[in-house]
């Protein structure tokens, strides 16, 4: 993790590593918000990106200002190079 409890973060701030732990098949990362820090009492809280790729049977499809879904794999938007 880049980021400590209580931080504010934004736009294009690192919070974390992607890494490659136990039984992966590739590096990845895992981001979960939540309302409390008390594990048995915390609430999850929907996490909205401004843009990414979603896996769709062949191929990523783009969305935008979305909130991915339960289980959906997705990957950051390459950024356009000048």
């Amino acid at each position: 993790m880049a980021v400590e409890a209580g931080q504010t973060v934004r736009l294009r701030d690192v919070i974390g590593r992607v890494g490659h732990t136990r039984n992966s098949t590739a590096p990845h990362l895992h981001v979960q918000l939540r309302d409390s820090a008390d594990l048995l009492e915390a609430k999850g809280i929907p996490c909205a990106f401004a843009e990414y790729l979603s896996e769709r049977g062949e191929g990523w499809e783009r969305v935008e200002r979305g909130i991915p879904r339960r289980r959906e794999r997705i990957r950051s938007v390459p950024e356009a190079r000048g």
